[in-house]
C-alpha cells in the first residue's frame, strides 16, 4: 500500500477492515492513521518465525529485508500449522461458501469461511524422555506430548508445585496441530540449568490460544496513534468481546527514543496481560520514522484456551560409564600365537544402570578365543559376554551399581589361515548408556538418535576432547619377530639416592631401562607413576626383604651372587625392565654377571601398577633409589622403534667382480706370482690381510658417541658400553647384531 512520502506525519491511512480467522471468530481493525508511506501488511495466525524450526518467535524483526524465511508468505497455501487469514472491506457475509473454493494461491483453492469452533483445549498431557523412558530426561532433553482439539499457539509451562521451588519455571511456545504433538524440551529450567539428578515433582501446564491473529507491518514508519484491534462477539457483531493487543520490539535497534513505543516489551510472554488497543494500540513514530523504518513490526492478539495441568515427575538419571583400563600381555605377534586382553570397566555414577551394552572389537586376521567375566562382587551380567563373527566384536550388557568395577578377560589368537595385515591392530572396547541416561562425555545432542554406538556418542557429545567410554590398545603383528631401532638412548649413573630422569620421544617399539650395576634397589616412575606398588627390592640384609625372584622359582642370593656382585653390560644387562607400546611391563634378571636374561615376577607383596603410557606422544622416565646405606645404580635407558632389519645374506659368488688393486697384508705376498693377492679380492676398494691379527675400528662409549661431529650414512664404530659393532644409518647410531633377510 502507499499512502506517499508528503507529509507522513499528519497523512495517515484510517482504514477500518474486518479479519475472520480460520477457527471462526472474527476482528475490526482501524489502522487510525498510521503510515509506512509504501509499506505492506496482511494478517496471520503466527506472525515472524524462527528460519529454523518455523515456529512463532512473537517479536519484531529488525530488518525488513531478506525475511522470506521467517514469515509464511500469504500468497501460499496454508499449512497444519500456518494459516493467513482473510481480510474483508465490511463484515463477512453469512452465506460465504463453506469448504475450500479456487484462489490464487500456489495451491489452487483456499477457504472462505468455516464454522465457529469452541475454545481450544488440549488433553492426554505426558511427559517421555527423548529416547522412550516415559518420564525421564537426559541432557537431551525430552517430549511433552498432548492432543489439540484444532489448530493453535501453544504456552507450555514446566513449573515447580512445592515451596520454595526446586528449579526456575520455564515456558515453552509455539503452533499445534489439531490432533498429537509433541513438544521437545532440553530438560533445562528457566534459567538455562539442567533439572538436579534425582526424581523431581514437576507440573506440566499446557494451553491453547485461539482466534490468534498477527500484523506484520513492513516497514512501516509511523503508528504514533496506534492500531485498534477488537475481538467481536459471535453472537451479536455490534459486542466487541476484547481489544487485548501484544507485542514486544526488544529486537529493533537504531531508533530514536522519543519514537520508541511504551513499553518496548509488551508480550504474553511469561505471563504478561496485554494492553487495551484502544488506549495503547502499539503506539511509535510520533516525532520520525526511525523505528519503523525497514523494520518488521509484529502486533497481535488472541483469546485463551483452558490451562490443563499435569503433575508429573522428572526423572534425571546420570552415569559416568568407563572403560578404566585396557590391557594385553603381549606387544608383538606371530602366526598361531595367541594373547590375553584384559578389560576393565566402571560406573563412576551417581546412578546405578542396569542395561549397559559393552562391547570388544577384534581387527580381521584374529579368532575370538574364550571371555571370562569377574563381577568383582558388585556387577552382573544382564546379558552373558558372546561373540559375534559377522562384526568381530564381543558383545554384553552389564548392570553396575555406583562406583563398581567389572573384568573381562579375552583369549585372542593369531589366525594362521587368514592372516592379517602386518603392522599394528588396534583393539577397541567401549561401553555404552542406557536410554534417557546421561553420561556426561558420552551423550549424542541429536534427540532423534538412541544409543546404539560408543563411538557416535563420543564424537558427538557436544563437548569434543578426550571420552572415557572407549579405549584402544594394538599389537603389533609380523610374520617373522620384528626388528627394532634406537630413536633414543642416554647412559644414566647415581649413588646415594639420587634420581635420573629421561624424557622418550614418541615410539613404536616401547621403551627400556638396563641396569648395569646396582646396590641393591631401585624403583621407576612413567610419567609420574611408579610402575611398582614397592620398590624393587633385591637383598635381604637390612631391608623389608627380596620383592622379586625368577619366574622358573630362583631366588636372588640362593640360587644367585649377591647383588651388588651381578654386573652387566650394554649387551647383556644384569636387569632389563621392558616397556612395550601398550605400556605393559615386563622385568628380566641375569643370575651370573654378563649373562643371559631369565624372566622376573613380583613377590612379597609387590604387584604392579598400571600406567598411562602415551602411544603417540613423549613419555618420562625416572629411574631411583631409596637411601638406606649406600647406594649406586648405574645403566641405559633407550626407546625403541620398529624398523628395517639388518641382512645376512652370504656373500655373491655366482658372478665375477672387479679386481681389488690395494691391499695391506701381514702375509709377505703380493702380485700375480703370490697367489694373484689382493685381485683375486674381488669387488674391494681395499683388501685386509693377516693370520696374527685383526681389524680394530674406532673404539668410543655411549656416551662419547655425541662427541662425533655430522657423522655420515654407513661410518662405523666398536661401542665398548654396549658391546657391538655399531654403523650409522637413518640419522642413528644401531647395533650390527640382528640377522634377518627379506
Amino acid at each position: 500500500m502507499s499512502t506517499g512520502t508528503g507529509t507522513p506525519q499528519s497523512n495517515g491511512f484510517y482504514g477500518i477492515f474486518y479479519v475472520f480467522t480460520k477457527d471462526g471468530y472474527n476482528y475490526r481493525v482501524s489502522n487510525n492513521g498510521n503510515n509506512g508511506m509504501y509499506f505492506t501488511f496482511f494478517v496471520n495466525n503466527n506472525g515472524f518465525l524462527n528460519a529454523t524450526t518455523k515456529q512463532p518467535i512473537y517479536k519484531s524483526l529488525d530488518t525488513s529485508r531478506n525475511i522470506s524465511n521467517q514469515v509464511q508468505d500469504p500468497r501460499a497455501v496454508d499449512t497444519a500449522i500456518q494459516t493467513t487469514h482473510k481480510i474483508f472491506y465490511t463484515l463477512p457475509a453469512t452465506d460465504l461458501p463453506t469448504g475450500t473454493v479456487p484462489a490464487a494461491v500456489s495451491g489452487g483453492s483456499t477457504w472462505l469461511r468455516t464454522p465457529v469452533t469452541a475454545l481450544p483445549s488440549v488433553s492426554n498431557i505426558t511427559l517421555i524422555g527423548v529416547e522412550g523412558i516415559p518420564g525421564q530426561v537426559s541432557n537431551k532433553g525430552g517430549y511433552v506430548k498432548f492432543n489439540a482439539s484444532q489448530q493453535g499457539s501453544y504456552k507450555i509451562t514446566i513449573q515447580s508445585p512445592v515451596t520454595p521451588a526446586t528449579f526456575t519455571t520455564r515456558i515453552l511456545t509455539g503452533a499445534a496441530t489439531a490432533g498429537a504433538n509433541e513438544v521437545l524440551w532440553d530438560g533445562r529450567d528457566g534459567n538455562n540449568i539442567p533439572l538436579p539428578a534425582g526424581t523431581t515433582p514437576a507440573q506440566v501446564i499446557v494451553q491453547l490460544q485461539g482466534a490468534e491473529v498477527h500484523f506484520p507491518y513492513i516497514d512501516m514508519e509511523y503508528n504514533k496513534n496506534g492500531i485498534f484491534i477488537e475481538l467481536l462477539d459471535n453472537n451479536n457483531l455490534n459486542n466487541v468481546v476484547s481489544d487485548i493487543v501484544y507485542w514486544d520490539d526488544s529486537t529493533i535497534t537504531g531508533s530514536n527514543a522519543v519514537d520508541r513505543p511504551s513499553p518496548i516489551v509488551n508480550s504474553h510472554l511469561p505471563n504478561g496481560n496485554g494492553l487495551s488497543s484502544r488506549s495503547n494500540g502499539h503506539k511509535y513514530g510520533f516525532t520520525g520514522e526511525s523505528f519503523g523504518n525497514n523494520k518488521s513490526i509484529d502486533t497481535w492478539a488472541f483469546v485463551k484456551g483452558l490451562a490443563v495441568t499435569q503433575n508429573s515427575q522428572v526423572v534425571v538419571k546420570i552415569a559416568d560409564l568407563k572403560v578404566s583400563q585396557l590391557t594385553v600381555n603381549r606387544g608383538n605377534v606371530l602366526p598361531g600365537e595367541s594373547f590375553t586382553a584384559t578389560v576393565k570397566v566402571k560406573n563412576d555414577g551417581p546412578d546405578a544402570v542396569t542395561a549397559a551394552p559393552f562391547s570388544f572389537s577384534l581387527p580381521p586376521g584374529f579368532i575370538a578365543g574364550a571371555a571370562t567375566f569377574s563381577g568383582n562382587g558388585c556387577g552382573t551380567q544382564a546379558t552373558a559376554i558372546s561373540y559375534d563373527a559377522n562384526t568381530r566384536k564381543y558383545n554384553s550388557v552389564l548392570a553396575l551399581p555406583n562406583g563398581c568395577e567389572v573384568t573381562y578377560t579375552f583369549t585372542i589368537t593369531v589366525n594362521s589361515a587368514s592372516l592379517p595385515t602386518q603392522g599394528f591392530q588396534n583393539f577397541q572396547a567401549g561401553i555404552l548408556r542406557q536410554n534417557d541416561f546421561t553420561d556426561p562425555d558420552a551423550t549424542n545432542q541429536n534427540p532423534t538418535v538412541l544409543p546404539t554406538d560408543p563411538v557416535y556418542e563420543c564424537a558427538n557429545n557436544g563437548l569434543g576432547g578426550t571420552c572415557n567410554n572407549l579405549k584402544n590398545v594394538s599389537v603389533y603383528y609380523s610374520s617373522t619377530t620384528p626388528c627394532t631401532e634406537e630413536n633414543f638412548t642416554q647412559v644414566f649413573s647415581a649413588t646415594n639416592g639420587n634420581s635420573s630422569t629421561f624424557t622418550i620421544p614418541a615410539v613404536t617399539y616401547g621403551a627400556q631401562v638396563d641396569i648395569f650395576t646396582l646396590d641393591n634397589s631401585f624403583a621407576i616412575s612413567v610419567n609420574g607413576v611408579d610402575i611398582t606398588t614397592q620398590e624393587l627390592e633385591f637383598q635381604s640384609s637390612g631391608t623389608t626383604g627380596i620383592n622379586v625372584q625368577f619366574a622358573d622359582g630362583t631366588n636372588y642370593e640362593i640360587g644367585t651372587p649377591l647383588i651388588y656382585q651381578i654386573e652387566g653390560n650394554g649387551t647383556s644387562p644384569m636387569i632389563r625392565v621392558s616397556i612395550n607400546q601398550n605400556g605393559v611391563i615386563s622385568f628380566f634378571g641375569s643370575k651370573v654377571s654378563n649373562g643371559p636374561l631369565f624372566p622376573l615376577v613380583l613377590t612379597n607383596g609387590n604387584a604392579a601398577n598400571l600406567i598411562n603410557w602415551n602411544t603417540g606422544g613423549t613419555n618420562t622416565i625416572t629411574v631411583k633409589q631409596s637411601v638406606n646405606g649406600p647406594t649406586r645404580i648405574t645403566g641405559r635407558v633407550s626407546g625403541h622403534n620398529i624398523g628395517n632389519c639388518v641382512c645376512y645374506n652370504p656373500a655373491n659368488t655366482s658372478s665375477a667382480g672387479p679386481e681389488t688393486k690395494v691391499g695391506i697384508t701381514t702375509l709377505q705376498r703380493a702380485g700375480s706370482a703370490n697367489g694373484n693377492w689382493p685381485m683375486i679380492r674381488q669387488s674391494g676398494h681395499i683388501a685386509l690381510e693377516s693370520n696374527s691379527k685383526g681389524f680394530v675400528p674406532t673404539r668410543v662409549t655411549t656416551a662419547q658417541l655425541a662427541g662425533i661431529i655430522e657423522p655420515q650414512e654407513g661410518m662405523m664404530v666398536y661401542d665398548t658400553t654396549e658391546k657391538c659393532l655399531k654403523i650409522y644409518a637413518d640419522k642413528a647410531w644401531r647395533c650390527f647384531s640382528t640377522p634377518a633377510c627379506p
